[in-house]
Order: structure tokens, then C-alpha cells, then sequence
């Protein structure tokens, strides 16, 4: 139940993420976000056209286009979805991976409620990847080549320069793992495996 000022970036590169608002510690891991509150990093670069984005959540009431870690473009005046350097983590038919104004997107879960799982995106170059608790949810091809952020957030959207002040998440995030390269078949199963036993999935 206490109040979690800052998301850590346990990677060592102190990427870490101020909060505003009161998201709060649950009780066995994660934060819980109220449709009030997110966390803030604009320093974090990664090229998104080679990732694997790995997040353990849950929705407890459903809205769709609320972020939950979105990827600020360069420059950060942008929204998060529209530009070639940005990408939105979204509620919306799923969890949905969007960018480039629908140059690419990829739903995982059910659009109805996003039950606890582990959400997985993984893209190299222009080829793109969804699994959904271990399983492969969907296959798609990018009419782009992804840039760089210039930073994310958790819990909401970034629309317009700033984190938008609806569109925010009502869940609770358990763990987000980024990768600055695609990850092989085995190396997927090795991160699945590990956040199904952390999270009992």
C-alpha cells in the first residue's frame, strides 16, 4: 500500500523513472496505477527496430488506449504513436504494440480484459513478433524501419510533448524487462521461464 516514488532501472544504467501521482507498492510485487498515476524517464535511448519487450501485468477494469509503456519519440514533441521514433504500449484490442500510425501493430491478450500474463514483443529490423504467455499471438511486418526514443513512461500515454492526462492505465504492472536486441527462440523461453516462476504464471 505505500506510495512508490521512483521505478527503478535495476539494468545498471540508472535509467530510473519518477513518479507523479500515487502509484502504490501490492503486496507479493508490482504497482498498482489508478488512472491517475505514472512514472517518467526522458533520458532513456534504444534504436526500437531491434528489441524484445517483455512486460507482466494485469488490467482491473478495462479502458481502451490506456498506456502502459510507451516510448517517447525523437523529438519528444511528438506523440507516441504517430512518428517513426516513438511506440505505444496501449490497452487497446489486447495489449496493443502500435507505432508509425499503424506502420506496425500487434495485439496480445483479449481486448476485453488483460488478464495477468507475460506480454512479449519482439522486433528485428522490420519483422515483428507477439507471444502471450509463451505462445506466438502474432506475426507482423513493418512498413518502416523503427528510430530511437528519447525516453518512456509507465501507466500512461505521451500525446502531444507530455504524458497526456487521460489514457491513463487502471492495473497493475508486475514487471517490465527491455532488451536492446531481439532475443532468439531459447533466449525468449529463458525470460518466459523465469517470470512464470517469479510471478506464478
Amino acid at each position: 500500500g505505500s506510495t512508490i516514488t521512483q521505478w527503478n532501472d535495476k539494468s545498471g544504467n540508472a535509467k530510473n523513472a519518477v513518479s507523479t501521482g500515487t502509484p502504490t507498492y501490492v503486496t507479493g510485487g508490482g504497482v498498482n496505477f489508478n488512472r491517475s498515476s505514472y512514472f517518467l524517464n526522458q533520458t532513456f535511448s534504444m534504436n526500437l527496430s531491434q528489441r524484445s519487450i517483455f512486460i507482466v501485468m494485469q488490467e482491473t477494469s478495462h479502458s481502451d488506449v490506456a498506456g502502459v509503456f510507451p516510448l517517447i519519440p525523437t523529438p519528444n514533441s511528438g506523440n507516441d504513436f504517430q512518428t517513426t521514433t516513438g511506440f505505444s504500449i496501449e490497452t487497446s484490442g489486447g495489449l496493443s504494440f502500435y507505432g508509425n500510425n499503424g506502420g506496425y501493430v500487434s495485439f496480445l491478450g483479449s481486448s476485453s480484459l488483460l488478464v495477468k500474463g507475460i506480454y512479449n514483443d519482439n522486433m528485428n529490423g522490420t519483422t515483428g513478433s507477439g507471444f502471450f504467455n509463451g505462445t506466438n499471438a502474432t506475426n507482423v511486418t513493418a512498413n518502416y524501419t523503427a528510430g530511437t526514443c528519447s525516453g518512456y513512461g509507465i501507466g500512461g500515454r505521451w500525446i502531444g510533448g507530455s504524458m497526456f492526462g487521460s489514457y491513463r492505465l487502471n492495473g497493475v504492472i508486475h514487471e517490465i524487462i527491455v532488451f536492446n536486441t531481439p532475443l532468439t527462440t531459447t533466449q525468449r523461453q529463458q525470460i518466459e521461464g523465469y517470470l512464470a516462476h517469479k510471478w506464478g504464471l
